[in-house]
């Protein structure tokens, strides 16, 4: 059975399928500043503290004082750790350290011996580079050096420089890389002109599989974070059985109505619709169905920082502040500015999993569909995101902004609405000179709905679905006309029906005078009278 020595790196061991190959040999490939000296401390560090796996670090160009005061800014205590006896820090050279390996009476071997030591981290492969200037005693020295640490039972983790970031495929192979069982290859990728993001790819691994592709990587305070990107495994999710069965009111009055008795539980549902069209108000009402029932929340948002959102949900009378201190909802904030959508992946799927929510918005996808590197990465984050959420029976609303007003959109280009399995769009409409507002459930996934584009009134007490637009039609238009002349009347005909009934009654009054007039004897030749004359 395979042994897997877990890094304690958040995120790499996850990419790693557990960890690292007891008795695997691995290579970190980089350039300078990419983390690749913070990645081999941290293993060497997570494996003493967490594991009581006593670590040795070899490095042959940085002394263990400056090894120990950068470590230490990272929150890394080498120091305490190499009191303690679970640590050595060997300073040395590659013509030294090859001796010595060869020796077993040697004290770097007795070291190894004596502490027990399971993982080393060699800093770094390119110092045997500029001893062993032949090609062929390179090999031999690397070598050498590889296969004495595997004699002594231990997981060698050896850092080899590259000098500049990979462009196009990636790095070309050196012999280092066909000589160890799995490369690590850290680097940066150009966000735009202005911006660049660090990021950890798996190259190769023997006898162990991982998740492949280029994964976000950071290095904060604690030392580095790994984000996965979106490899969501098949098979998330609930049957279709289950939700047919069980469905979940949203809280909206009028809307339960046109779902036929409210959304599939663990179903997805995009809202899609133009800024102001009700979003945020229905996903507030959405969430708070939920809250009142003391079901957990979970609420991301993309668009507003918490307190904007706290105090829009109180001017409908929902305390979201109450809550957040009960610990039933949780405001998941990051600033589309800058987004990384692996890291927001990996946020949410860490509280879904800790909060189990029973309903879970997320406010907007137009944030992520902006920072997604294409369309292909889009649809599969989606797909990540909704089987993170099915995963847990959490029932989940997602806004999507749309950018035109009015007239006609559509979302076909965007190609990621089919993921989804409801669709609901919101949008203006102008009737006789005034604006409104319109709902209308486009598709529902194994369950009926209601077909007609009713009328959404948001008030003080928030959002609600009224009637339909009776006797109008193209309404998706956003310019709806009548149909055929049927229909209610508006203000605006009703007042020039009554104008032209006025006019007609005022000339009907005027015909009628005149012709008492012409019937009364006499009454043309009264003074200040003239003469009359028959209408025609």
């Amino acid at each position: 059975m395979t042994m897997l020595l877990p890094t304690g790196i958040s995120g790499l061991d996850e990419i790693l399928r557990g960890g690292l190959v007891a008795g695997n040999s691995y290579v970190v490939r980089g350039c300078p500043g990419s983390g690749k000296t913070t990645l081999g401390i941290q293993y060497v560090y997570n494996g003493a503290l967490d594991l009581g796996q006593p670590g040795m670090i070899l490095t042959f160009e940085e002394r263990p004082e400056k090894l120990y005061r950068d470590a230490e800014s990272l929150g890394i205590g080498l120091q305490r750790l190499q009191d303690e006896g679970l640590i050595a820090v060997v300073s040395s050279s590659p013509q030294a350290v090859r001796s010595m390996l060869l020796d077993g009476a040697s004290p770097l071997v007795r070291s190894i011996d004596r502490l027990r030591v399971r993982r080393v981290f060699v800093d770094s492969l390119t110092a045997f580079r500029k001893v062993y200037r032949d090609e062929w005693d390179l090999r031999d020295a690397i070598a050498q050096l590889v296969n004495g640490l595997l004699s002594k039972e231990v997981t060698p983790l050896m850092v080899r420089e590259v000098h500049e970031a990979p462009q196009g495929p990636g790095q070309v192979p050196s012999f280092e890389d066909y000589l160890v069982d799995a490369v690590l290859e850290l680097g940066y990728l150009s966000l735009g002109h202005r911006r660049r993001t660090r990021y950890v790819e798996v190259i190769k691994t023997r006898s162990h599989p991982h998740i492949g592709g280029k994964h976000s990587l950071r290095i904060g305070g604690g030392g580095l974070e790994v984000f996965p990107s979106c490899q969501a495994e098949p098979g998330l999710g609930l049957s279709l059985e289950v939700e047919i069965r069980a469905r979940v009111r949203t809280g909206i009055p009028g809307l339960d109505s046109l779902l036929q008795g409210g959304l599939p539980k663990g179903s997805s549902t995009m809202l899609a619709g133009s800024s102001g069209t009700g979003k945020t108000m229905i996903c507030l009402q959405f969430l708070a169905k939920a809250l009142q029932g003391q079901g957990p929340t979970l609420y991301i948002t993309l668009r507003e920082p918490p307190s904007s959102l706290i105090r829009e949900a109180e001017s409908i009378g929902l305390p979201l502040a109450v809550f957040l201190d009960r610990g039933l909802l949780q405001i998941l904030y990051r600033s589309p500015i800058g987004l990384d959508v692996d890291e927001l992946l990996f946020s949410i799927r860490k509280s879904c999993s800790d909060l189990r929510p029973e309903r879970v918005v997320l406010d907007s996808l137009s944030g992520i569909a902006g920072a997604a590197p294409d369309g292909a990465y889009l649809r599969d984050l989606i797909y990540a995101l909704t089987s993170s959420f099915g995963e847990v029976e959490a029932t989940s609303l997602l806004t999507y902004e749309v950018p035109e007003l009015f007239g006609r959109f559509t979302l076909n280009k965007e190609r990621f609405a089919g993921i989804i399995d409801n669709l609901i769009f919101l949008r203006y409409i102008e009737i006789e000179s005034r604006i409104r507002r319109a709902i209308s459930v486009i598709k529902t996934r194994g369950i009926d709905h209601d077909k007609a584009i009713h009328e959404l009134v948001i008030d003080a007490q928030g959002g609600r679905v009224a009637e339909t637009f009776e006797g109008r039609e193209d309404l998706m238009s956003g310019a709806p006309k009548r149909v055929g002349g049927a229909g209610p009347l508006g203000i605006d005909e009703i007042v020039d029906q009554l104008a032209q009934r006025q006019g007609a009654m005022n000339r009907l009054t005027s015909l009628k005078k005149r012709r008492r007039e012409q019937s009364i004897p006499g009454l043309e030749d009264r003074p200040g009278r003239t003469q009359s004359r028959e209408w025609k």
